[in-house]
């Protein structure tokens, strides 16, 4: 049997690279908001408050229940959390995660930032989602 390597768990088990990539973005945005609902600090009442969800579904989030959250879920859930989000898309070819790209550094197709709604076509390291708390 041959051995593979892959960039992250989700390359390995979806089917697609469009699922793969969905899958990751919105297993990033649940790790951000559990972190920071963890540094809250307060009673799982109050961070559900906070959240705008009830308790259960706080507890579903707590726990990494991935599959009882869609993309657009975890959004809402990060701005609610105070995370402004921001969205980088380059081309596959270019991306770190193949290894083998002839080219050293990705372009930058589109990037949008949720707190100021600008885009831009500028390149800023890392080419992926960055959830970082509102200034």
């Amino acid at each position: 049997m041959e051995q593979q390597s892959f960039a992250n768990v989700w390359d390995a088990i979806e089917n697609t690279p469009a699922e793969a990539a969905i899958m990751t973005m919105r297993s990033h945005l649940m790790m951000a908001i559990i972190r920071q609902v963890k540094g809250w600090d307060v009673t799982r009442d109050k961070a559900a408050g906070r959240l705008g969800i009830t308790r259960t579904r706080l507890n579903d989030l707590m726990r990494g229940r991935i599959t009882k959250f869609d993309t657009d879920t975890l959004i809402t859930l990060a701005t609610q959390a105070g995370f402004a989000l921001q969205l980088d898309i380059v081309e596959a070819r270019d991306h770190p995660a193949f290894a083998n790209s002839r080219c050293a550094k990705p372009r930058r197709i589109f990037s949008s930032c949720s707190n100021c709604s600008a885009a831009t076509g500028m390149f800023v390291p890392g080419g992926k989602i960055a959830a970082a708390p509102k200034s």
